[in-house]
């Protein structure tokens, strides 16, 4: 327990996260991860609907859009990492803006992983092989 505690600890140290939400010049992804983009669906009068959308058809591979239902209503509506997503990083765009970056192996969890939440806050967490190890939250001004 104590050598995986020191292996994680020095990949902290030396691994890099995303700390600001993307402008128009570092949208595209860089080699070593690949961005998935989902946009907010909206009504006629602007107003956000429960609702979610994947950009490119062909990430529907990695992620699905998950919701609950209610009389026809939509609600909970939030994306999930298919269970035999290939090995690699991947970041979710929400409109653009950042909204997580989850490294898988197996098909599990591994390594570093950040999510930006509504209020500004970035929730960072580590996993070892699908078991969340550590969790520490950093707020943002």
């Amino acid at each position: 327990m104590k050598a995986i505690l020191i292996q994680m600890l020095l990949f902290l140290s030396i691994g890099q996260v995303v700390r600001s939400q993307p402008n128009e010049t570092n949208l595209k992804p860089a080699k070593s991860w690949r961005a998935i983009y989902i946009k907010k669906v909206y009504n006629e009068h602007g107003n956000p609907r429960n609702d979610l959308r994947i950009v490119n058809e062909s990430d529907k591979r990695f992620i699905g859009i998950r919701y609950s239902e209610d009389m026809g209503a939509k609600y909970g509506t939030a994306y999930a990492f298919r269970r035999d997503i290939p090995d690699g990083t991947y970041r979710i765009y929400i409109d653009s803006l950042f909204s997580s970056e989850n490294t898988y192996v197996n098909g599990k969890q591994h390594g570093y992983s950040s999510s930006s939440g509504p209020s500004g806050y970035l929730t960072e967490l580590l996993y070892d092989h699908g078991t969340l190890v550590d969790v520490s939250r950093t707020t943002f001004p």
